[in-house]
């Protein structure tokens, strides 16, 4: 049986297998707090991510420490240490990427279905049925000159073409076109 006075004399990685040994895990944490930031700084990681990532390589630590084959004296702890950091952000990094992917390849299937137009053409539609149903109102109130002269209108002719063709002065097309315009409203 070992005793808890030659756990101590064991070197850290060798107590940090024992998940329970609350000491082994508070020495590691203040050992290699600044090792583990200073490699997350070496492979550029964030500012803003860098706590994440700490977190997230404390983690790893203690969820593969098992795996760790240690030496008598302890050696080859540090470059297991910066295989995970290493691992850890590469493996957001190629997360994003892939993510990146998807949404590209999303993308354009999106926008097949999502028109940038989208709410041009709802209004659009929105202001046709107000005005055919306005219309609809009105229309039967209205007299035959009056229709035909703001129908006209309402498909290009100029009030000049409207005037020729039914034969009505431009004056009185304005006057019509005002009048029925008041009474859509």
């Amino acid at each position: 049986m070992i005793t808890s006075s030659k756990l101590k004399t064991q070197p850290l990685p060798l107590r940090l297998k024992n998940l329970s040994d609350r000491d082994a895990w508070e020495e590691f944490i203040e050992t290699y707090h600044d090792y583990i930031y200073y490699f997350l700084r070496q492979y550029k990681v964030h500012k803003n991510d860098l706590d994440d990532f700490y977190q997230k390589t404390i983690l790893k630590c203690i969820e593969k420490i098992h795996t760790f084959k240690c030496h008598e004296n302890g050696r080859g702890f540090n470059s297991w240490i910066k295989v995970i950091v290493h691992n850890e952000v590469y493996n957001e990094r190629k997360r994003n990427i892939m993510i990146k992917d998807k949404i590209n390849k999303i993308k354009p299937i999106t926008e097949i279905f999502i028109d940038p137009h989208i709410d041009n053409k709802i209004e659009k539609e929105w202001e046709e049925t107000i005005f055919k149903q306005a219309w609809g109102n009105i229309e039967k109130k209205l007299k035959p000159d009056h229709k035909a002269s703001f129908q006209l209108l309402l498909n290009g002719a100029s009030v000049d073409e409207t005037s020729l063709q039914l034969n009505i002065s431009s004056q009185n097309i304005y006057t019509y076109k005002k009048r029925i315009q008041e009474k859509l409203v």
